[in-house]
């Protein structure tokens, strides 16, 4: 959470800076091809923050996910290995449940979040 709002406040502070130097013309293409001529190196900057922000963005989707499911980043990516695997009725290989899994997302994200007893499994049989 720290990291996302840090990428936002400074895409905010960045974009309140870019409207104080270049102030807003007619149109925004206007606006930011003088921005570009006038200051590259805070355009780039800005482009540069806006993809790391998506990104950043992205892996907290995924790193929620796991959460979800009760999984470690490690048990995702070596799932195979571990036999967290199974093959379905269409050939593909699928993520099994994780044997930790607390029988629903709210109970997995209370445990991980609150109750902090990730490695007792519960049989949900």
């Amino acid at each position: 959470i720290v990291e996302v709002s840090t990428q936002l406040l400074y895409l905010y502070l960045g974009f309140t800076a870019a409207v104080e130097l270049q102030p807003l013309g007619n149109s925004y293409t206007e606006w930011f091809l003088a921005l570009a001529a006038f200051y590259p190196l805070l355009v780039m900057n800005l482009m540069i923050q806006f993809f790391t922000a998506l990104l950043i963005l992205n892996l907290v989707k995924f790193q929620g996910t796991l959460v979800c499911w009760n999984y470690t980043a490690n048990e995702f990516i070596n799932a195979e290995r571990y036999g967290f695997t199974e093959v379905a009725a269409s050939g593909k290989r699928e993520l099994r449940v994780s044997p930790f899994n607390k029988g629903s997302s709210s109970a997995n994200c209370m445990d991980f979040w609150y109750i902090r007893r990730r490695s007792v499994g519960v049989n949900v049989d």
